[in-house]
């Protein structure tokens, strides 16, 4: 037996069991492959963009009273375009994986709420401590999940946060009118802020996180109920 009777009967061909069998097999292998990728496509863009901003924060952080208004003009005209770049960037890496992320979400949510039960009825019939460890180890993978989203969401709307507190801490009092206008709309424009969101709705960060787990939870009470 290659695998277990509730995948596939028994009472088939060997040619054809083994067929059916390896197809599954291989079916798995390529969904976990899919799933694992996409996690790392989100992980490294998140990372990118957010180093992004960091480096071009670095434009302000070394700006010198005594620079020229010419060099200053130029080092606002550079950063005002390459901050425009990294927003319409940020806007269409979320529009890009936000379904990916809502499915990834509830996937992860229904797997914590079913291994809960499992673990409860598991701990109520006195089962073997593998299928408790397994139940808890399922819990952990989809927590960890969940967090990783909401981490690398926080990440990217902290970075572009700090763009505005980076602009403002410049020696823009020193500088003429002209000058003062632009930072102040560089001020401006920085409350446009880069955001991971669950399917467009909902924002990623670790609020939604702690909302998530509360609904979890409160999932996971009603269920224990209805079994018990």
């Amino acid at each position: 037996m290659l695998g277990p009777p509730c995948w596939i009967p028994v009472a088939m061909p060997v040619g054809l069991y083994l067929t059916q069998y390896y197809l599954i097999f291989f079916g798995l292998w390529v969904v976990a492959f899919l799933y694992s990728s996409c996690d790392a496509f989100i992980i490294s863009n998140a990372l990118h963009i957010c180093g992004q901003f960091e480096i071009l924060n670095m434009t302000f952080d070394d700006w010198r009273p005594e620079e020229s208004d010419s060099n200053a003009r130029y080092r606002i005209r550079k950063y005002s375009k390459r901050h425009n770049e990294l927003l319409l960037l940020g806007n269409q890496f979320n529009q890009l994986v936000n379904i990916s992320i809502l499915l990834g979400i509830f996937g992860n949510c229904f797997i914590v709420c079913s291994s809960g039960i499992a673990l409860l009825i598991s701990m109520k019939n006195g089962n073997a401590l593998e299928d408790v460890i397994n139940c808890v180890v399922r819990i952990y993978v989809g927590y960890m999940s969940l967090f990783m989203y909401s981490y690398f969401g926080e990440k990217m709307f902290y970075q572009a946060e700090n763009s505005r507190m980076t602009a403002y801490g410049c020696p823009w009092y020193i500088m003429p009118s002209d000058i003062i206008k632009d930072i102040q709309f560089i001020i401006m424009r920085n409350n446009s802020f880069c955001h991971l969101t669950i399917g467009g709705v909902l924002i990623m960060n670790y609020e939604s996180f702690k909302q998530l787990t509360r609904l979890m939870f409160s999932s996971f009470s009603i269920l224990k109920l209805m079994i018990e």
